[in-house]
């Protein structure tokens, strides 16, 4: 009888470990199989965006090592195999949305015409045919946040980092623009890690869903989403498991010398 193959992940995380003076990242460990729609949950100030940092090389881990397809990427300067959306949509606000989009695709050697034509086939993607042409402050939270998501795309990356893209929108909105996320990852199959405080919104969106623990964070405890899932149930699980990491941070502050000053 052969052993089980290990198994192949898109993008993997080893024992990342980071500070900064106090440790945020303890040892983190996680691998995203490819097509996977992962969800990260865990309240503020967990190391949630800390790890979609290092994931995308905009920070290096002290310790640890960052893989995509099973090739150790961590010490590369540049990683195009990975898009990234931050909280923000953080577009030029002089530029229009299809100028901002195509200025992500000049290291990649598009320009002109062909930068052009790939902003829009994005802009499509995303729902905002037509809006190309606008400037940032001419759209919509949710639509400059879309042109934020067509911008990630239009590099074709491999991976998706999504850090709470959606956590500052009024909740219709915000359900639109999940309903847009699980949309494009059916048509185009992007491997995603999606970053998330809502449960709600994790379980809405997600074929995966990840808890991280009291800080420094590692991976307490992931649950798959099928079809057949019953979601109540998971929810009150989860909520239960994440106050559980709540108090247990409190009671880290309390136990502080420092405490009084954080």
């Amino acid at each position: 009888m052969t052993p089980d193959a290990p198994p192949r992940y898109a993008l993997e995380a080893r024992d990342l470990t980071k500070s900064f003076q106090i440790p945020v990242l303890d040892g983190l460990s996680i691998g995203v199989r490819p097509g996977e729609l992962l969800c990260l949950l865990g309240p503020n100030g967990r190391g949630k965006t800390t790890l979609l940092r290092v994931l995308a090389g905009l920070e290096p881990p002290d310790d640890g090592a960052v893989l995509v397809d099973g090739a150790d990427i961590t010490s590369w300067p540049k990683r195009p195999v990975v898009g990234v959306v931050f909280q923000e949509p953080c577009l030029l606000p002089w530029k229009t949305a299809a100028q901002n989009v195509a200025l992500c695709l000049r290291p990649l050697g598009l320009s002109g015409e062909r930068a052009a034509r790939r902003a829009a086939e994005y802009l499509d993607l995303v729902g905002l045919h037509g809006f190309g042409g606008y400037h940032p402050t001419q759209l919509s939270g949710g639509m400059q946040q879309r042109a934020a998501i067509a911008r990630a795309l239009a590099v074709e990356p491999a991976i998706l980092l999504m850090d709470e893209p959606f956590s500052v929108l009024d909740p219709e909105t915000r359900r639109d623009q999940q309903e847009a996320v699980v949309r494009i990852w059916r048509m185009t199959g992007k491997t995603i890690v999606f970053v998330t405080h809502s449960i709600e919104e994790a379980l809405a969106i997600g074929t995966r869903v990840g808890l991280l623990s009291a800080r420094p964070a590692h991976l307490l405890r992931d649950w798959d989403v099928s079809m057949g899932t019953d979601r109540g149930a998971l929810a009150d699980e989860i909520l239960s498991q994440l106050a559980d990491q709540v108090r247990e941070q409190r009671g880290l502050y309390a136990r502080r010398p420092d405490a009084q000053t954080l």
